[in-house]
């Protein structure tokens, strides 16, 4: 329907042009159309946000740019910059090195490291490597500094550092579960991706993950002031963890603490701020134990760039206990694939209200993390009952892959960084061949998407699984 210009369409049309600055003012008409309804021709909405001091053009300039894809000849090692971000190999170097190079910011430190490690897998001279500009955005350079990088080159020639490397072994160790204690003193498990809900430490090493990627993803979470579990093991009756875990909610989180293969405690993080707890499910599985609202709600449509469009309904539901007969009354998200019908999957919140925004927010920190709903439950199901016929995980950490040191005698030493993350990539992940992949790469405002030629979908899916971050933004393999 046409809508009468007012105020209120005014803030709407400029509050949905700056959560979506690289949608032009087609596009924009568009979405006002399919989210609420509202038809406006592209005319007058480049009119108001004109009105309002909107330079759309040039905006719209800048934000095509920033999403542009831009190719890679090496795309597959981005995928050691990936590994990297769980072993943490370029910010220590980086933080190392500072010291022999006080007129360098750590984070260009860091972009010569990666620089020259990687020119050193591709056996070709540095000089002509670094004149390519698609091999430069593996590194995040979008121009070369050419006078701080012969800095660069001579204070590492003039001391040739020798950097301890052991400090790292940490980060390598394989994690198998964490456990999140309330103020109260009760407690829960879970496994080090925050995949699902236990009772006790995992010992399955399907769901093992190093304690650096482990405690990142934690922190990260933290931060923003949620704790994003993948599903809960839920069938017929919502599993009695999560009654567990609404008990005891109100005394909040007191510490998050990690412990290796061997139970021991590696770590522990003490929590002084009031955390959100958010937990997928899936709604037909638990049919016998849950009852709707009856409350009228309708789907929202909301659009993720690289990973399609969602419908969303938030709505209360009362979920029944089986073994202790109690109740309790939960917000849900409820996801759908289309506009109406059946959710196929469901996310539960311990919050007693929610904005549209709220809803969405969630959502979107979800699903960047748990991008495949229903495949996640469906394997790790499957992984968790084969591991009944089989022993106990013998796997050991990566760790000792590390060496003690790193003579720097010169600046191709640094390849040695690259040589390791390539075999630690290829144990980590089966069937993985980084080197000599072309692609492209897209950076968007919450994501980054990467291109990879020739790559397996069963390849992809393993990297995707990951749920790696680089420069604080969720890397999709496509």
């Amino acid at each position: 329907m046409k809508k009468k210009v007012n105020a209120s369409l005014k803030k709407l049309v400029l509050s949905q042009h700056k959560k979506n600055p690289a949608l032009g003012v087609r596009k924009l008409a568009d979405l006002l159309k399919k989210e609420y309804g509202i038809s406006l021709s592209k005319s007058t909405v480049h009119s108001l946000l004109r009105s309002k001091g909107e330079k759309l053009k040039k905006g719209a300039k800048k934000a095509k740019a920033a999403y542009k894809k831009k190719e890679l000849d090496e795309a597959g090692l981005m995928i050691l910059r990936c590994i990297d971000s769980q072993i943490g190999f370029f910010d220590y170097l980086a933080d190392e090195l500072k010291i022999y190079l006080p007129k360098l910011k750590k984070e260009l430190i860091k972009k010569f490291i990666i620089l020259i490690s990687f020119a050193s897998l591709l056996v070709e001279d540095l000089d002509q490597v670094i004149r390519r500009k698609s091999f430069l955005r593996l590194t995040g350079l979008n121009r070369f500094p050419a006078k701080k990088f012969n800095y660069f080159k001579q204070l590492i020639k003039r001391y040739q550092p020798i950097i301890e490397l052991k400090p790292l072994d940490k980060n390598l160790i394989l994690i198998a579960g964490v456990k999140i204690i309330f103020r109260d003193g009760s407690y829960i498990f879970s496994d080090p991706r925050l995949t699902t809900l236990w009772d006790n430490l995992p010992q399955i090493d399907y769901f093992f993950a190093s304690f650096k990627s482990c405690k990142e993803r934690i922190v990260r979470m933290l931060n923003q002031k949620c704790l994003i579990f993948g599903y809960t093991k839920s069938f017929d009756y919502l599993s009695d963890l999560v009654f567990k875990l609404n008990k005891s909610k109100e005394s909040q989180i007191a510490k998050i603490e990690f412990f290796d293969l061997s139970s021991k405690l590696i770590e522990q993080i003490k929590v002084d701020k009031k955390i959100d707890i958010i937990l997928g499910y899936y709604p037909k599985g638990i049919g016998k134990g849950v009852r709707f609202s009856k409350n009228k709600s309708s789907y929202s449509r909301i659009h993720l760039e690289q990973l399609g469009s969602f419908y969303l309904m938030n709505i209360y539901a009362e979920f029944l206990q089986l073994s202790g007969n109690n109740r309790v009354t939960l917000n849900n998200v409820l996801i759908n694939d289309k506009s109406y019908g059946l959710p196929n999957w469901g996310i539960i919140t311990f919050l007693t209200r929610l904005s549209k925004e709220k809803v969405k927010g969630i959502f979107k920190n979800y699903i960047y993390l748990w991008p495949e709903l229903e495949k996640n439950l469906f394997e790790g199901t499957k992984e968790i009952e084969s591991s009944f016929l089989k022993e106990e995980s013998k796997r050991e950490g990566i760790d000792k892959m590390i060496p003690n040191k790193l003579v720097i005698s010169k600046l191709d030493k640094l390849g040695r960084v690259s040589q390791l993350l390539l075999v630690i990539a290829k144990e980590s992940i089966k069937g993985l061949e980084p080197r000599r992949k072309s692609g492209f790469l897209e950076t968007g405002k919450d994501y980054i998407l990467l291109v990879l030629s020739g790559a397996s979908s069963i390849t992809k899916k393993r990297l995707n699984k990951q749920a790696f971050f680089v420069d604080k933004k969720r890397v999709i393999f496509g």
